[in-house]
C-alpha cells in the first residue's frame, strides 16, 4: 500500500497531452479548490519523436499466422500422439485380445442357441453407406482451399481399438499417425480429396475417413481493429493491447457479465455504434444528460466495454460488463467536489469498479475519505499514475505522486508502449502499482475536432452515424481502463467477489492483480515500473481464489476481518485481538491460536506494534502517513491498514456564531424529533445533526470546526438494552451495533457514539419519537 504525500498543485486529466503553459503547475504552488484537467491527447507522431518505431513480435497477417500456428500444432500433435500411441500399444493390444475373446464367446452363444445369422446383406449396405459418405466428404472440399481450410494429406476416423485403427490405415494404404480417445489420424500420402474419392470405389472399405479441417476459436472477434494494422506504426495492430495482455484467453474464463464499472470522466457518446445497448448508462453530477462533448470519456469507456464481435471497430476488455458513465466535467477542469460526488454516486449505485483517468499532484483528505468509503463497500478503484510535466515543460514522466492514484486503496496505473518500454510521458515511482498498454490505443470517440478521429467507411448504415467515430490516443488515461477492464473480469470470474461487499474483497482483488503480473519491468531513460497487467493470469488467479481464512483481526470496537482499514489518532494507541472468522475472540481454540500470533508493522517509525498486538502512533509521525499491521498465525496472514489523523479532542455538536453571540459553541449531545415509524441510518451523525456534528481536533471558539463526523469514519454505536427492544433494527454493522432502525414506539432514545481512532471521545444523539 502507499503512503500519502502532501503536494499543492493542480489535478490534471491523465490522458497524454500537448501541454500548454498554464498547464504546468510547479510543486509548492498555492493549493486550489478547482483542478485543471488538460485534455488534448498526445498524437501518435508526437509520442514517437524520441524513440524508434518498434516492430512487435507477432505478425499482422492473421490468416498466415493462423495457418502457420495450426500447422505447427498439427506437427506437434503428430509427434506427441506417436509417442502416446507407442506407449499405449501393449495395454491396448491386451484390451483388444480381451475384446476378441468376448466377441468369440458371443458368436458361440448365438450359434449354440440355434440362431442363424446372415451378415452379407448388411455388409453390402454398410459398404455402400461408407462409399456415399466418402464421396460426400470429398465433394465438400471442392470449395475449400488446401492448406488453409484443411490439412492437405491428412484424415481422421473413429475406431474402438488400436488394432482396428491399424486395420483401417491398411485399407486406405496410409500411415497411422496417432490413435487416442477412439480417434485415429491418418497420413494418406496424397491429397485427401483424391484419396477419399479413390477409396469410395474400393471394396472392403469398412470405415469412413474424414478430412481434417482447420478451425478457429469461436470467440475470436471479427472486430477489425483487433487485427488491422496501425497506420502510423509498422508491425503493430490498432488494438495491440489485447495481444499483449492476453485478453482473448482471459475472456474465455470471464467476460465481465454481472459486473458494473463506473467511469468518472467527461461522459459517454451513447449513439456510438460500439457502445450501443442497455449495458451503457449515462449519468451526470453536472445536471445534464451525461452525453460526452469532449471525447475523453467515450474513448476510455470503449477501452473497457466496446461491443465485441460485431464486425465494427474494436472491442473492450470486458465486453459484457455494465458501464455507469458518471460525467464529472465537460471541459478541461474538474472540481475536487465533483470527483467526490462521482465516487459517492458510484457507491450509492453499488458498482464494483471505479475507473478514473484523471489526477494531479495535489492531495485531498476528503478524496481519501471517499476512496476509503468505497473500498469498505468492496469497490476497487483504479486511477491514472499521471503524465508528468518537468520544469522545462517537456512531456516526460516524473516520480511525483499523482492523486487520487497515490491515495491508499487505489490502484495506480502507469503506461508502456508497444515496444515494451515505459512510455516517456508516464509517471513512475513508489506510489505506482502496475503498468499497462497506453500508447496509440484505438477506441470509440465522438465527432473529432482534430485529425485523430476517423469514421468507418460503412458507418452510414448506422443510425446516428454522425457520431460513429474512433480515435487513437495515448496516455495513462488509456492504460487505466485496461486495468479496470481486467479487474471487471476478475470480479465476474468468481462469485465470492460479488457476494462479499467489504474491504476484504477490495484487498483480495488488488493483491491478486499485483501478484499475477507479467513479471516484466518497463523502463525508459527516466524511471521504471515493475509488473505489467496480465489479464489471463489475473483472471485465472481470481477464478481459483477461495476465502478460506480461519481467523480475523478484531479492533477495540468489535470490527473484524482478514483485511481492514481504519484511523489512529496522533500519539494514540489501540489494541488488536485475534478472533475467529466471525470475530469471536472468546473461543478457547482461538485464544490458544492467538498466543502463537506474531505482529509486525511495515512502517514502524510511524506506527509500531507490540508482540501482543498493541498499536501505537509515534510522536514523530505525520498526519496522513500510514502503516499496515500484519498478524501471522501459522501460514495465515491478517492485515489492518491504519492511517494517522489528528487525534479527536472532542466529539461535539456545533452551534454557529450567528446563533450564539459571535462565538462557536460545542455541545456533547443533540436532540432531534421524528415521527413514529421513521426509518433512520445511524451511521452518519453529521447528516443526522443537519451537518453540525464534528470530530474536533481543537476547541477554539474562534475557529470553525473542519472534520465532519460523517459515514467515512467508524463509530461504536450503543443504546440501552431497554431501548434496543423498542427498536425495529433492519440492519447492523459488522460488529453488531445497530446501523439502520425504524422507531416503532414513541419515546426518547439515546444513541452514544464513540470514536474508533484511540481517542475514545463520545457524543450522544437523542431522538424524540412522537
Amino acid at each position: 500500500m502507499k503512503g500519502i504525500w502532501l503536494k499543492n498543485t493542480a489535478l490534471l486529466l491523465a490522458a497524454s497531452m500537448v501541454f500548454h503553459p498554464f498547464g504546468a503547475v510547479k510543486a509548492g504552488a498555492t493549493e486550489k479548490q478547482t483542478t485543471l484537467i488538460q485534455t488534448t491527447e498526445i498524437q501518435a507522431a508526437n509520442t514517437q519523436t524520441t524513440r524508434t518505431q518498434a516492430t512487435d513480435a507477432w505478425t499482422t497477417d492473421t490468416q498466415t499466422e493462423d495457418s502457420q500456428a495450426a500447422g505447427t500444432q498439427a506437427a506437434d500433435s503428430q509427434t506427441t500422439d506417436n509417442l502416446t500411441s507407442d506407449s499405449q500399444t501393449t495395454d491396448t493390444q491386451t484390451a483388444d485380445s480381451q475384446t476378441s475373446d468376448s466377441q468369440t464367446e458371443d458368436s458361440l452363444t448365438r450359434v449354440n442357441s440355434g440362431q442363424i445369422i446372415t451378415d452379407q446383406a448388411t455388409s453390402n449396405q454398410e459398404t455402400a453407406d461408407v462409399s456415399a459418405t466418402l464421396l460426400e466428404e470429398a465433394k465438400s472440399l471442392e470449395s475449400l482451399e488446401e492448406g488453409k481450410d484443411y490439412v492437405p494429406e491428412q484424415g481422421f476416423f473413429y475406431a474402438k481399438s488400436l488394432q482396428e485403427a491399424e486395420s483401417v490405415a491398411s485399407e486406405y494404404g496410409g500411415r497411422l499417425i496417432s490413435f487416442r480417445n477412439e480417434v485415429g489420424v491418418l497420413d494418406l500420402g496424397q491429397n485427401v480429396r483424391e484419396s477419399l474419392t479413390q477409396a469410395a470405389d474400393k471394396e472392403g472399405i469398412s470405415t469412413p475417413v474424414y478430412p481434417d479441417l482447420y478451425m478457429e476459436l469461436c470467440d475470436i472477434p471479427n472486430d477489425p481493429y483487433y487485427t488491422e494494422d496501425n497506420p502510423n506504426f509498422t508491425g503493430t495492430v490498432k488494438q495491440w493491447q489485447h495481444h499483449t495482455i492476453g485478453t482473448i484467453s482471459a475472456n474465455e474464463l470471464s467476460n465481465g457479465e454481472g459486473v458494473t464499472v463506473a467511469v468518472l470522466d467527461t461522459g459517454v457518446n451513447t449513439s456510438q455504434y460500439d457502445l450501443s445497448g442497455n449495458r451503457i448508462v449515462a449519468k451526470s453530477i453536472l445536471g445534464d444528460d451525461g452525453e460526452d462533448t469532449q471525447g475523453h470519456g467515450t474513448h476510455v469507456t470503449g477501452i473497457i466495454a466496446a461491443n465485441w464481435n460485431n464486425g465494427e471497430g474494436g472491442f473492450g476488455l470486458a465486453p459484457k460488463v455494465n458501464i455507469e458513465s458518471i460525467k464529472i466535467t465537460d471541459a478541461s477542469s474538474i472540481l475536487t467536489s465533483n470527483i467526490i460526488r462521482g465516487i459517492k454516486q458510484a457507491i450509492a449505485d453499488e458498482v464494483n469498479v471505479i475507473s478514473m483517468s484523471l489526477g494531479g499532484t495535489s492531495f485531498s483528505q476528503a478524496t481519501q475519505l471517499a476512496v476509503n468509503e468505497a473500498a469498505n463497500k468492496g469497490i476497487t478503484i483504479v486511477a491514472a499514475a499521471g503524465n508528468g510535466v518537468r520544469k522545462d515543460n517537456s512531456n516526460v514522466g516524473t516520480d511525483t505522486p499523482n492523486y487520487p492514484a497515490a491515495c491508499n486503496n487505489v490502484i495506480s496505473v502507469a503506461a508502456y508502449d508497444s515496444a515494451g518500454s515505459l512510455a516517456t510521458f508516464s509517471n513512475y515511482g513508489s506510489t505506482v502499482d502496475i503498468a499497462a498498454p497506453g500508447t496509440n490505443i484505438w477506441s470509440t470517440y465522438i465527432t473529432p475536432s482534430n485529425s485523430s478521429g476517423i469514421k468507418p467507411s460503412n458507418s452510414a448504415k448506422y443510425e446516428g452515424s454522425e457520431n460513429h467515430y474512433y480515435s487513437q490516443l495515448s496516455g495513462t488515461s488509456q492504460a487505466t481502463p485496461i486495468v479496470a477492464g481486467t479487474i471487471a473480469l476478475m470480479y465476474a470470474a468468481n462469485p465470492i467477489f460479488l457476494e462479499k461487499q467489504d474491504m476484504e474483497t477490495t484487498a483480495a482483488i488488488s493483491d491478486l492483480l499485483i501478484d499475477n503480473t507479467d513479471g516484466k519491468t518497463y523502463a525508459n531513460a527516466y524511471g521504471s515500473v515493475a509488473g505489467g497487467v496480465d489479464a489471463l493470469k489475473a483472471v485465472t488467479a481470481a477464478k481459483a481464489y477461495s476465502d478460506s481464512h480461519n481467523y480475523s483481526l478484531v479492533d477495540p470496537n468489535g470490527f473484524y476481518g482478514s483485511y481492514q482499514t481504519g484511523y489512529i489518532g496522533w500519539n494514540k494507541s489501540l489494541k488488536l485481538k485475534i478472533g475467529d472468522k466471525t470475530g469471536n475472540v472468546k473461543d478457547k481454540a482461538v485464544k490458544k491460536a492467538a498466543k502463537t500470533a506474531t505482529f509486525e508493522s511495515d512502517n514502524p517509525t510511524v506506527i509500531s506494534v507490540s508482540k501482543k498486538g498493541k498499536v501505537k502512533c509515534l510522536k514523530n509521525a505525520h498526519v496522513n502517513q500510514s502503516a499496515i499491521i500484519t498478524a501471522t498465525i501459522g501460514d495465515e496472514k491478517l492485515y489492518y491498514q491504519l492511517t494517522v489523523r489528528e487525534a479527536t479532542k472532542k466529539f461535539s455538536y456545533c452551534i454557529f456564531p450567528e446563533a450564539f453571540g459571535g462565538k462557536y459553541t460545542f455541545k456533547s449531545s443533540y436532540l432531534m424529533t421524528v415521527s413514529k415509524n421513521t426509518a433512520m441510518d445511524l451511521r452518519d451523525p453529521y447528516s443526522l445533526t443537519s451537518n453540525r456534528a464534528f470530530l474536533l481536533t481543537y476547541t477554539s471558539r474562534d475557529s470553525a470546526p473542519t472534520v465532519a463526523a460523517d459515514s467515512s469514519y467508524r463509530y461504536r454505536i450503543s443504546v440501552s438494552k431497554k431501548q434496543l427492544k423498542m427498536l425495529n433494527i433492519t440492519s447492523t454493522q459488522k460488529n453488531g451495533d445497530p446501523a439502520e432502525v425504524v422507531f416503532s414506539q414513541t419515546g426518547i432514545y439515546k444513541f452514544k457514539y464513540k470514536t474508533t481512532d484511540g481517542s475514545n471521545k463520545s457524543f450522544t444523539l437523542k431522538v424524540k419519537v412522537e
